[in-house]
């Protein structure tokens, strides 16, 4: 990449892709990943349905009792990416915040976090808690 001639250097794209990069460049990846895995998360909460309460109980039931540890640890990670002010709780204001990143129009954002919060406020208090595992 130093090489004064363009037409004896590497292009940027190939340099990007050098073992060196992948080597000593692990935060934006891990971050880039983080996006990835929460724009992923995001769109899997707004295909989520449960449409009556004994269902929501019975998936939140298995949801704490049969996810493996390296799962929770990363729905944890999401929770608390989505947890803006650490509360414990996420609001329809951080999930707003997150879609207004992914849609760029504020009313999309505003439809898809009603929508997630309706169907996943499994107690009507205005916001989502995480609870950890029951076991």
């Amino acid at each position: 990449m130093l090489t004064k001639d363009p037409n004896a250097r590497i292009s940027a794209s190939d340099a990007v892709k050098h073992p060196w990069f992948a080597k000593h460049n692990t935060s934006l990846s891990s971050k880039e990943e983080q996006y990835e895995n929460l724009i992923q998360s995001l769109r899997n909460l707004k295909n989520f349905n449960a449409e009556s309460s004994l269902q929501k109980a019975v998936l939140s039931y298995i949801a704490t009792q049969e996810i493996e540890p390296r799962e929770e640890k990363r729905l944890k990670q999401l929770f608390d990416s989505l947890d803006v002010n650490k509360s414990g709780q996420v609001t329809l204001s951080d999930l707003m915040g997150s879609y207004t990143k992914i849609y760029k129009d504020k009313a999309k954002a505003q439809r898809a976090a009603e929508q997630i919060m309706k169907k996943l406020d499994m107690n009507n208090s205005g916001s989502i808690e995480y609870s950890g595992r029951l076991r």
